[in-house]
């Protein structure tokens, strides 16, 4: 039963750790796309003036 435990617990914590690596890709790509997005509007000011 305790290696059993064990297994779980340990499986838990690797979930964990596999959506906190999702989680931060996905804000590591929305501050990637609002970067460029940022970067396009400068270059358009840029243009305009």
């Amino acid at each position: 039963m305790e290696r059993i435990s064990k297994i779980f617990r340990e499986r838990e914590e690797i979930e964990r750790i596999l959506i906190n690596q999702i989680l931060q890709r996905e804000q590591d790509i929305k501050e990637e796309y609002e970067r460029r997005i940022l970067e396009r509007i400068q270059k358009e000011r840029e243009v305009k003036i």
